[in-house]
């Protein structure tokens, strides 16, 4: 547990909530060919140099490579899931790294693209068959997009914390996970402890106001508090509203010469009133 873990967890049990140890596919020890976490601090928005973070790309991909059956082909851009005369899915087109469009057959296709980019997928999959775009009957392909949003707040304690060594977060709370009528709003979340700030970030945008951007002041501010600063980070819900959208933007290309994804989202007052409830808590 590293020191924000162990202030969420006094200031938790003081308010009667219940900090619970942070689940993590981090490596604490030698497994499979892969070595253990070294404590680095650099698990969030990079690759892990020891292979000790569980991402696909060190652990499921490199296993299924092994298998002789797997063939990963990178900088290859899907622009349409292909279906046969009775609309059955039998392939994708996509382009290779020279924009040559390929057409790849198969017995099935797995869209894991995310929110955002698997209704587009299917959107610009359109045929006679499919007008809409691939299995967009309901009309609700794109619809109903929900946003993780949250709230945090900063504080810099008097001693050193040292938060940028090792994993990001090792203690959560989620006693207000679920929605409760009492608060007056749908909606909930939970929150962890962290300081997920690199040390050229902290130095660039770190600052709080009144402290200058250059010079001794500057330099005595990031020495002083980077150490001992720590955040709450609150994640919360959002409520599916069908005006929240993904569509196909009609005149934005993207580079292929495709469609651009057009996004249409406004929060529904809950989110706003539950956003304001956790500024208050956290």
């Amino acid at each position: 547990m590293k020191s924000s873990g162990v202030l969420l967890e006094r200031a938790a049990t003081k308010l009667g909530w219940h900090a619970f140890a942070a689940p993590m596919a981090i490596l604490s020890q030698p497994y499979q060919g892969r070595a253990q976490c070294g404590h680095c601090g650099f698990c969030e928005l990079m690759g892990c140099e020891f292979g000790a973070k569980s991402s696909t790309l060190v652990s499921v991909i490199p296993m299924a490579e092994k298998t002789g059956r797997c063939e990963v082909r990178p900088h290859s851009y899907v622009r349409e899931i292909a279906t046969d005369s009775k609309g059955r899915v039998n392939g994708v087109s996509y382009f290779d790294s020279e924009k040559k469009e390929i057409l790849q057959k198969a017995k099935a296709v797995v869209v894991c693209a995310n929110g955002a980019e698997t209704p587009r997928l299917l959107l610009m999959s359109k045929s006679s068959r499919f007008p809409q775009g691939l299995a967009n009957s309901s009309g609700l392909v794109g619809k109903y997009l929900m946003f993780d949003c949250g709230t945090w707040a900063m504080g810099v304690f008097e001693h050193p914390l040292n938060e940028y060594k090792s994993v990001v977060v090792t203690r959560v709370v989620q006693d207000f996970y679920d929605a409760d009528p009492k608060r007056g709003f749908y909606g909930g979340g939970g929150m962890d402890a962290r300081f997920d700030v690199y040390p050229i970030s902290y130095a660039l945008h770190g600052l709080p106001t009144g402290v200058p951007g250059w010079g001794t002041q500057y330099k005595r501010w990031i020495q002083q508090s980077f150490t001992r600063s720590m955040m709450i980070l609150c994640h919360l819900t959002t409520l599916p509203i069908e005006s929240n959208t993904i569509t196909l933007d009609p005149d934005i290309k993207d580079a292929w010469g495709l469609p651009a994804i057009r996004v249409t989202y406004k929060n529904h007052p809950d989110d706003l009133k539950n956003r304001s409830f956790w500024l208050f808590s956290g």
